[in-house]
């Protein structure tokens, strides 16, 4: 027999396997309703940015995700190839934000607040859609 591995089911809704994973508190989930209900419950529990000790230093973000958690070439190239993405990153503001996000330090809080940014949770989306 083969060794399967069965990825565990999304902590939100307990329906789907998950996809991705909070980058606050880890908690598994499958889709952006799930990321909204799960920072809507006010239950993840980490560091706010603010609160963090002022000795502790950020890893590099190359040590932020495990192996696992990287988007295979496949996917990027689906990403890449999908038109309805190069339609939305046509949008300026969209763009603005995009490299906003890349370079604040605080990156996760920042895509929890842009999750109420209508072009930006329809670029979310496509991005769950198109993997």
């Amino acid at each position: 027999t083969k060794n399967m591995t069965v990825k565990p089911r999304c902590q939100v809704c307990n329906e789907n396997p998950h996809k991705y994973k909070c980058p606050q508190c880890y908690k598994l989930y499958c889709s952006v309703n799930c990321y909204k209900k799960h920072k809507a419950e006010d239950s993840c529990s980490h560091f706010k940015h603010d609160e963090r000790p002022k000795t502790m230093e950020s890893p590099p973000k190359s040590e932020l995700y495990e192996e696992t958690e990287q988007i295979s070439k496949e996917v990027l190239e689906r990403l890449k190839d999908s038109e309805k993405l190069k339609n939305l990153l046509s949008n300026p503001h969209l763009r603005r934000l995009l490299t906003e996000i890349d370079q604040n330090p605080n990156n996760s809080k920042m895509i929890n607040d842009l999750m109420q940014e209508p072009i930006f949770v329809e670029f979310a989306d496509s991005c769950l859609d198109t993997i």
